[in-house]
């Protein structure tokens, strides 16, 4: 098979033809490997890389000539940290970038938290390089005329065609009509989806980097989206940061997406108490009036969700954050 090279995969699997700039006539060949180095992956506990999307290109270029730590690649990129550290997370996994910790005495001597530095490694350097190459070629690709023909139709031309295709229109009146031309009355349909107990509320959206960041204190950060009876947070702490004891009469489930926290909950002495550590990839629920502390272990980014919202957090009286009795 012309221009091919090869790439190292387990025993077996050693002569692997790929080519360096994979085109629709190669597919069907690489789809037909992907099962086996699937389960590679799994026999040895590794991640697989898919194609580097560019948020993940973005961050390996950001520490292409130097290690970074978390907020420093934060600030290099421009990307929310929200985004960062999940994605380190991932491309930790996957071994495209190793993570390893200052000393200690240089933290103390700065007076500050251990940062975490990442750095690339060889596969890390290896799909940066593969990757910019692919946005390149996909850059030329779009600037082809042809390129045109593919342009997605506008909203308005969708929502035609989907009303087209459902068979229902408007009559002259401008009341619906349906597939045999009988008119609709407006509302029919929501009416029979509406019930007595529906909240008046509006519908929310919003793009997650919009919200303002908050500064809590000088190592933790969150950012905060509320409904009526619910809200939801994403939180991030330096290693060290501590939240000191309190309690809430919120249910709050806490997932975190990068990192560890170490939980102290009920009452200290009573047969309730316990400590543990929760990690990345893992879920704790506290219940209503439960006290509890918390300490990062690492610089961590988690998922919070109240219900219902936290008052104190939404009217600034949170002011447990700042005691450290």
């Amino acid at each position: 098979m012309c221009d091919s090279r090869l790439r190292r995969y387990p025993p077996g699997l050693t002569q692997i033809p790929v080519r360096n700039q994979l085109t629709l006539d190669r597919v069907q060949d690489f789809k037909y490997y992907l099962p086996y180095i699937s389960i590679y992956g799994l026999i040895h506990r590794r991640t697989m890389p898919r194609s580097l999307g560019i948020t993940s290109l973005q961050i390996l270029g950001a520490i292409r000539a130097n290690s970074g730590y978390g907020l420093e690649i934060v600030t290099r990129t421009g990307l929310p940290s929200g985004t960062v550290y999940p994605t380190l997370g991932r491309l930790k996994r996957s071994v495209l970038v190793t993570a390893r910790w200052e000393d200690q005495r240089t933290a103390e001597r700065e007076g500050r938290p251990r940062r975490r530095y990442y750095e690339l490694t060889a596969d890390g350097r290896r799909s940066l390089a593969e990757g910019a190459s692919r946005v390149a070629t996909l850059a030329a690709d779009l600037s082809s005329p042809a390129i045109g023909d593919l342009a997605p139709r506008s909203k308005s031309q969708q929502g035609r065609r989907r009303r087209s295709s459902a068979g229902v229109g408007r009559s002259t009146g401008g009341e619906p009509i349906d597939s045999g031309g009988s008119a609709v009355p407006i509302g029919r349909s929501a009416n029979r989806h509406r019930s007595p107990e529906m909240s008046d509320s509006s519908v929310r959206h919003s793009k997650w980097d919009d919200i303002p960041l908050e500064t809590v204190k000088d190592d933790i950060t969150r950012r905060v989206f509320t409904g009526d009876r619910m809200m939801i947070a994403h939180v991030h702490l330096d290693q060290g940061a501590v939240v000191p004891w309190h309690s809430h009469e919120n249910e709050q489930l806490t997932y975190i997406v990068d990192g560890a926290l170490r939980f102290w909950l009920g009452d200290e002495g009573s047969a309730d108490y316990q400590e543990l550590v929760v990690s990345s990839g893992e879920v704790l629920f506290i219940p209503s009036n439960v006290p509890h502390r918390a300490e990062a272990l690492e610089d961590t980014f988690d998922l919070d969700v109240f219900s219902p919202p936290r008052q104190d957090w939404l009217d600034g009286t949170d002011s447990y954050f700042h005691d450290e009795s």
